[in-house]
């Protein structure tokens, strides 16, 4: 009996040692708690990975092709991702509302192209397409700025005319009563602006004399920047 006892103690000691690769019987409370630690973390990282990838598989899903409302979904979306990254745009909007127009453009005139009212309208697209601009302000020496001939009075004037449009005058086309700002106004102010009168560009004037013009792509890079 005495030898079957001793066997099947060896037999236990040797399972022991099997499943206790490590020697995890031998650690003291302080080591087998830091190892716990370390094992749970490591799992908790794999856990994060797994659900990384999930969501990454996911989004490469259009889970709303087939619903009517999913550029609102989409945009839904989108604001609550911004919200949960912490992103806040009425934080930039702030900032940037305290930068003046005189800090974001050129205010010496340089780079603003002007042509009196009597150039034809062919004329005025070659400039815009050389400058690779949008607006052209029209201005006269006696009177000033009288107006602004942009992208969007060349389109309605060829949809409305055709090509003869082009043998008239810009000042046929332009658009007058032009909103204007001043180099010491604030971005906030002329977003306001811009928006309520639905402007994509805006002369600035200072002293009643055209010194530059802002754009609406000039604000939304300030505000990116910001």
């Amino acid at each position: 009996m005495g030898g079957i006892a001793g066997h099947a103690g060896k037999v236990i000691e040797l399972v022991k040692r099997v499943f206790d690769r490590r020697g995890r019987n031998t650690w003291d409370e302080k080591t087998r708690a830091k190892e716990d630690n370390r094992l749970a973390e490591r799992r908790r990282a794999d856990r994060r990975v797994r659900k990384d990838r999930r969501v990454a598989e996911r989004r490469q899903k259009d889970t709303w092709a087939d619903d009517p409302d999913k550029i609102s979904r989409r945009a839904a979306d989108r604001r609550s991702q911004s919200r949960r990254s912490g992103k806040d745009r009425r934080k930039e909007l702030a900032m940037a509302a305290k930068i003046y127009i005189h800090e974001l453009v050129n205010t010496t005139r340089a780079g603003i192209q002007t042509l009196p009212p009597e150039t034809q309208l062919r004329d005025a697209v070659s400039i815009l397409a050389i400058h690779k601009i949008g607006l052209i302000v029209v201005a006269t020496p006696e009177k000033g700025l009288v107006g602004v001939l942009s992208e969007r009075d060349i389109i309605r004037a060829l949809h409305d005319q055709g090509s003869a449009a082009l043998e008239n005058h810009i000042a046929d086309h332009m658009t007058r009563g032009v909103w204007t700002c001043s180099p010491n106004d604030r971005i906030a102010k002329v977003i306001e602006s811009m928006n309520q009168n639905k402007m994509r560009h805006m002369p600035i004037v200072r002293d009643g004399e055209l010194v530059g013009v802002i754009s609406a792509q000039d604000l939304l890079t300030t505000i990116a920047v910001g």
